[in-house]
């Protein structure tokens, strides 16, 4: 019975063809350009959209169902943990020559502080941007992350910051200046007894330091505030390698990284912000790096291969077709039906899934080469029977039916499959 029903159904379809073939292309092409409207700009009703536009996520995450309790875990502690979205400027200081100049750390470091000038103007792109910081505004607790030395040839960073701390002590305790200028010169004297000459050297630039400060205090207009940072000395320290090779800027976005069409901007206009910078220093090397822009970089990089590759399999395609059928007539046929249903395709995906990954952009060309099957069994099952008719719009109809009726069973089991089989991968 179902057997039956289907093979009335194949007839009625080609009976319908048939008889209305314009108004059944234009249905077609109607829905297709409908289904072309909603993949690429969406359809909309004043400011209600019906459908929105299909986007491409370069989010690897989104092709794994969030119902997953191993990945509900890790979408916890990524919302948990920010920084994962954050994109990297690398400079080298070395330069183009890969040798260390006397001035290229403080070139590289200028670069720095002009890159991270220039992204923090980008507002509405970023949300902070890290390069260096001054260790006056940071916990004290931070001291216990520093890196103890391994052996005597390695600086005791821990306990030159300790020994900074101390000699700051004596300036917060001393009440007056001439309390600060004899417990220094007690201090110095002590340093100069023990013969350790870097310290006292260290120690005479502080005591330099603090007086100019004070005297900049004593000009000060009396309801300005002190600037205890000048008291207490602002050292800015870059990040980077331990070996100083290589300087980091942190670049926070404030875009919602599901956008690709907003995190492309964001990555351009990083981008073109490095090479105005780089145009003025062309001996610096430095490059943008982090997860978004190697998603990014590889979606679009897809997207651009897809639409070629897609572009050469659906001429081979036609090629060989008119090869076989030794016409273009019918091959013709079978290609806009193909791009039809292509169309159709994407503007189902538009409506129900809303967004591409990377690797479906990719199927596309897998989808011509599967599609144009159905078009070929179709071609070739009508003229098998063609000659069996006459030739006229009754004969063609019938042409038409017997031809459903026999590959069309085939037909919809093959699509029905290539569905399953293209939705479990």
């Amino acid at each position: 019975m179902h057997h039956k029903l289907r093979l009335r159904v194949l007839g009625w379809c080609a009976a319908l063809v048939s008889a209305r073939p314009w108004w059944v292309l234009f249905i077609a092409v109607a829905v297709a350009v409908l289904a072309v409207m909603s993949t690429t700009t969406g359809l909309w009703i004043g400011s209600h959209a019906l459908v929105r536009p299909l986007r491409f996520e370069s989010d690897r995450n989104k092709m794994l169902s969030e119902k997953l309790d191993w990945n509900r875990r890790y979408l916890r502690w990524r919302y948990a943990f920010a920084g994962l979205d954050d994109l990297i400027i690398v400079i080298d200081v070395h330069g183009r020559n890969g040798r260390l100049d006397a001035t290229d750390l403080e070139r590289a470091r200028g670069l720095a502080d002009q890159l991270g000038a220039r992204l923090l103007e980008e507002t509405d792109l970023v949300r902070n941007v890290v390069w260096r910081y001054n260790e006056n505004r940071i916990s004290p607790r931070l001291l216990r992350l520093l890196r103890l030395p391994k052996d005597e040839k390695e600086d005791n960073k821990f306990q030159q910051r300790i020994d900074k701390i101390q000699r700051s002590g004596i300036m917060l305790e001393s009440t007056t200046p001439q309390q600060l200028l004899v417990r220094m010169t007690g201090l110095l004297i002590q340093q100069r007894q023990s013969a350790d000459l870097d310290a006292a050297t260290e120690s005479l630039g502080e005591l330099s330091r603090w007086i100019d400060a004070l005297a900049g205090g004593i000009e000060t207009a009396p309801n300005d505030p002190l600037d205890f940072e000048a008291l207490l000395g602002t050292e800015w320290h870059y990040g980077g390698t331990d070996n100083e090779r290589l300087l980091f800027l942190l670049i926070t976005p404030r875009l919602d990284r599901t956008s690709m069409k907003e995190t492309q901007a964001l990555i351009a206009a990083t981008r073109r912000i490095m090479e105005d910078i780089r145009a003025g220093n062309p001996e610096v090397s430095m490059g943008l790096t982090g997860v978004q822009v190697a998603e990014a970089d590889e979606t679009r990089a897809a997207m651009r291969d897809s639409t070629v590759a897609s572009t050469i399999a659906l001429v081979l395609i036609f090629a060989l077709l008119v090869l076989a059928f030794h016409s273009w007539r019918v091959p013709l046929l079978a290609i806009v039906a193909l791009l039809i249903g292509i169309a159709w395709s994407f503007g189902f995906v538009a409506v129900v899934i809303q967004h591409l990954q990377v690797l479906s952009v990719v199927f596309t060309a897998i989808l011509l080469g599967l599609g144009i099957a159905f078009g070929i069994h179709v071609a070739t099952g009508y003229e098998l029977v063609r000659h069996q008719f006459a030739d006229t719009s009754e004969g063609f109809a019938a042409a038409m039916g017997r031809t459903l009726r026999d590959v069309g069973p085939g037909l919809i089991t093959a699509s029905r499959w290539t569905s399953a089989t293209s939705r479990n991968s």
